[in-house]
């Protein structure tokens, strides 16, 4: 077994037959995470534009959230003025019955 090693490290290709993580790298444990990089501090220029693009994306993400709340009061309405038509229909068979039911007789 020990010879067959030795074969595989004189091998022309025996950098890419190297495993494990590279020297000088920092072992951290899979479920640890590394605690994020504090944020360069930006020139003015550069903040005054995150900032703004931080505010049209919190604009756009309360748009949303209106517009949906608008479906979703509609979406109720909705269903309100469904069932309302169902009663209509359901009255209006009942009434149609009883006119059929009085011709007949």
């Amino acid at each position: 077994l020990s010879q067959k090693k030795s074969d595989d490290d004189t091998s022309p290709n025996k950098a890419s037959k190297k495993r494990g993580r590279p020297k000088g790298t920092i072992n951290l444990h899979p479920y640890k995470k590394r605690a994020p990089k504090p944020l360069p501090e930006l020139p003015p220029s550069d903040q005054k534009t995150l900032n703004r693009a931080k505010e049209r994306v919190s604009k756009s993400i309360q748009y949303r959230h209106n517009t949906l709340s608008e479906l979703e009061k509609a979406k109720k309405a909705f269903e309100k003025a469904h069932k309302k038509l169902e009663t209509c229909q359901r009255e209006v068979q009942h009434a149609n019955d009883a006119v059929e039911r009085t011709i007949s007789k």
